[in-house]
């Protein structure tokens, strides 16, 4: 994500999974002071779940800090 822009660009792979946490790619960690993820979920119960969130990092000295959610 470029902070003074305002866009984004893909990197990896679009990743599912089912654990609580999961690993973000080398590239992504190492391509600048912000990340974002899009974060959605499928349950057939709650169809809500299936709006994406995206999630927002910034870097920091002690590691990856939650600078902003949105949907």
């Amino acid at each position: 994500f470029d902070n003074e822009q305002g866009t984004h660009q893909t990197m990896g792979a679009e990743q599912r999974v089912t654990a609580l946490t999961v690993s973000a790619p080398a590239e992504v960690l190492g391509a600048g002071d912000f990340v974002s993820v899009k974060v959605l979920s499928e349950h057939p119960e709650h169809p809500a779940w299936a709006v994406p969130m995206q999630v927002y990092f910034r870097r920091t000295a002690s590691g990856w800090k939650t600078v902003g959610l949105f949907r």
